[in-house]
């Protein structure tokens, strides 16, 4: 019963990851006026770091959804994609963290720090 629950969760997990991916990639055509109004200013003052965090956290999300897999824990590929991973989750969590920095200077200090937390955290997760 573990392993049809293992392959249930693991198969939730690529859901959820797919659909994170393809809404992610809905944001690469650079339209300002398309995007909602929270992601605008990001949009239209930083678009470099948005488009890093963007096309970079795809990268890390596929990348990280075969560590799962026993399979691939006994080759190589193994160990190459744990270090895409990291990079990748590492340079998207700084574009994103950056961006929102910049875009965001009157928000309330709450929502700043639940932005630095999560930004840290996501850093963190490969570690954890």
């Amino acid at each position: 019963m573990s392993r049809i629950a293992g392959w249930f969760g693991w198969g939730l997990v690529v859901l959820l990851a797919v659909g994170v991916i393809i809404t992610s990639l809905h944001y690469l055509p650079f339209d300002p006026e398309g995007a909602p109004e929270e992601l605008r200013p990001n949009y239209v003052r930083n678009p470099i770091l948005f488009y890093i965090h963007v096309i970079v956290a795809p990268i890390a999300l596929l990348s990280g959804i075969w560590q799962f897999l026993p399979i691939t824990r006994v080759s190589f590929y193994h160990r190459w994609a744990g270090r895409l991973y990291v990079i990748c989750v590492a340079i998207a969590a700084t574009a994103g963290l950056a961006s929102r920095q910049r875009t965001e200077p009157t928000s309330p200090i709450l929502q700043r720090i639940s932005v630095n937390i999560e930004s840290q955290l996501n850093l963190l997760r490969p570690h954890l």
